[in-house]
């Protein structure tokens, strides 16, 4: 079921914190990655907005509450292609990922779970254990 529109919206200032900086690729990578957390590990919105925040820096997550008008046009970009994704108008290069981490962490979880892609300073992976 796809989420209502504030539903996205919630998403995608997740979406803006955790991608803000990366590459086309990589912010597509991580829209799908909230489409698929909804989807396949059946979280609400509201739990997609935290999973995808703690892949933001920290320091990013601070000068967005700072600069929150300054932010609204990125966070523009984010709604946009969380949208699209959702719309279906880009492929899910994780293959269907449900977990995520950056390069430099490594989460005991990881260890269960199986690698699905690796794109800009993350890899995502499927569920496992």
């Amino acid at each position: 079921m796809r989420p209502s529109r504030k539903e996205l919206m919630r998403v995608a200032q997740s979406h803006f914190l955790a991608s803000f900086g990366e590459t086309l690729e990589a912010s597509v990578a991580l829209a799908w990655y909230g489409r698929n957390l909804v989807e396949r590990a059946h979280f609400s919105p509201e739990l997609v907005y935290n999973e995808i925040l703690e892949l933001a820096p920290a320091p990013t997550v601070a000068r967005f509450k700072l600069l929150d008008r300054i932010a609204q046009p990125g966070l523009g970009r984010s709604a946009r292609l969380v949208r699209a994704v959702w719309d279906d108008r880009h492929a899910d290069p994780t293959a269907g990922a449900v977990r995520a981490h950056r390069h430099k962490e490594s989460p005991r979880w990881a260890e269960l779970a199986w690698p699905t892609a690796l794109i800009g300073p993350w890899i995502f992976y499927k569920a496992g254990g």
